[in-house]
């Protein structure tokens, strides 16, 4: 199987020293093989966690780690987004933390490769604008925690908490 993936996340953000990135699995050894720019790559990400003080990149601690393992060969990152945090409200997509987050990386590891994961739960204005296209648990209601401090970002993913229902076309 050929797959070609353009990975631009430097090019995207106006950084001088960047340039794309090509990704492709091919066969290689009689295995799939990740290549980067032509060259087989070990298929290995370093991500952060969704942990308060370890979740963004340009934080003290993740541009530690990210240093830490650039230094013994990793060049591909993930990085986790959160639509919340890029659509604030209605009708405006802020993307300023997406960039920061990459930019950290790329402080910390110049010839870096970034993959974005969006999670695409819908922000809470969504979800109090629109709750009749909001999943329904069949095995009770949603649960709506009470939440006074941040947490993780996912900490509630396996609770019934109030979700946009796939079906929905809002």
């Amino acid at each position: 199987m050929d797959r070609r993936l353009f990975l631009q996340a430097g090019a995207a953000l106006g950084l001088a020293a960047s340039r794309p990135l090509s990704a492709e699995v091919k066969v290689h050894l009689n295995k799939p093989t990740l290549f980067v720019n032509g060259q087989p790559t070990m298929a290995s990400f370093y991500a952060l966690t969704d942990c308060i003080g370890g979740r963004f990149s340009f934080d003290e601690q993740p541009q530690q780690s990210i240093r830490q393992f650039a230094a013994i060969g990793f060049k591909l990152y993930q990085l986790d987004l959160f639509l919340e945090d890029c659509l604030p409200k209605p009708g405006v997509l802020d993307i300023t933390l997406a960039r920061r987050q990459i930019r950290g990386v790329l402080e910390a590891c110049p010839d870096a490769g970034v993959v974005l994961r969006w999670h695409l739960n819908a922000p809470a204005w969504w979800i109090e604008q629109n709750p009749d296209e909001l999943t329904r648990y069949a095995n009770g209601e949603a649960e709506v925690p009470d939440r006074k401090l941040p947490v993780r970002y996912m900490q509630d993913d396996l609770r019934r908490t109030p979700r946009a229902s796939i079906a929905s076309k809002a």
